[in-house]
């Protein structure tokens, strides 16, 4: 395709993606050769229609250095739900699923969702193929789609980590994504990279959300017992929240720490197909009683859905 003439939604494409994507990222959305690129691209700054500084700032995209992590916020909320890894923009994400859970939460009186990362699929090169996965390619379009698509239900926020999907954005091209996604949707508060502490109801209960690199073992539970381990006696929450297994898990207790491994909402990916691994979809709806300080009582409700829906997007 690089002897062909370039057509006018090509260049335009260039224009909207160049400061945001790798020039590999765009060569091979538009199916032509990187040399070809290149040249265009040099064509096009000769002539005063490309600026010459490809990381320009457009509005309302930022490079920015993300969060730090491990900070610390607060709920009034004793009663909540935990969901992880929706992996919007993938072909196999369960976005009717996911709305439905949603709006059971409004109807259960939830007002909180805690999100345990990954909810975009990334930039399609988190693994290789990865690309071939995504319904709709570039930060702007993602942003734009997960905007318009994500649930929205009045009076109940997201508070959302980042996950390795999410932060594939950065890695590759200095973009935090859901610190621009908060932007444009108020009613999801970013809390950083890949973890955070949460302190319930006004004590000194504390959740600890996060979304690990590890998964895969001999048992669910080994990789969430071996993070249990490693808090510092300080640092030791009370429940454990973790994501990016796409299996969901509970420990009751493990070093006095109640241990939830969210499912997700994405099908089962040619990436998992080829490790032999089944994802569980759903989401979970916990209750908590605390009295003086602990937790006396937890009740997690796991919401599964068996059917999957191809094509939901």
């Amino acid at each position: 395709m690089s002897g062909q003439k370039w057509s006018t939604t090509e260049i335009q494409f260039v224009h909207d993606n160049i400061p945001t994507m790798t020039q590999e990222q765009v060569a091979h959305a538009l199916g032509r050769s990187l040399d070809s690129l290149q040249s265009k691209i040099k064509s096009l700054r000769a002539d005063g229609q490309l600026s010459a500084d490809i990381t320009r700032t457009r509005k309302g995209i930022h490079a920015q250095l993300p969060p730090t992590i491990n900070k610390t916020f607060t709920t009034t909320c004793k009663r909540i739900a935990i969901i992880g890894d929706t992996q919007l923009t993938s072909r196999f994400q369960q976005l009717t699923h996911l709305k439905h859970f949603y709006n059971l939460c409004s109807d259960e009186g939830i007002t909180e969702v805690y999100h345990l990362g990954d909810l975009a699929d990334g930039d399609g090169y988190v693994y290789p193929g990865q690309i071939f996965e995504l319904f709709i390619v570039g930060v702007d379009n993602h942003l734009n789609y997960i905007a318009e698509n994500y649930p929205v239900i009045k009076g109940i926020k997201t508070r959302v980590i980042a996950g390795n999907h999410d932060d594939s954005y950065f890695k590759r091209a200095g973009f935090d994504f859901l610190s621009n996604l908060s932007i444009t949707r108020p009613d999801i508060e970013y809390l950083g990279r890949y973890s955070a502490y949460i302190n319930i109801a006004g004590t000194d209960v504390r959740m600890y959300m996060m979304h690990p690199s590890k998964a895969g073992a001999y048992a669910l539970s080994y990789h969430p017992q071996k993070i249990c381990e490693q808090f510092s006696s300080e640092n030791k929450p009370q429940i454990l929240a973790l994501g990016h297994v796409h299996v969901g898990l509970m420990l009751p207790l493990y070093r006095n720490i109640i241990v939830l491994q969210a499912p997700c909402f994405q099908s089962q990916t040619p990436y998992l197909q080829a490790k032999g691994l089944w994802p569980m979809v759903g989401g979970i709806i916990l209750d908590l009683a605390i009295e003086d300080n602990s937790i006396v009582m937890v009740k997690p409700e796991f919401r599964m859905y068996y059917k999957m829906i191809e094509k939901d997007y």
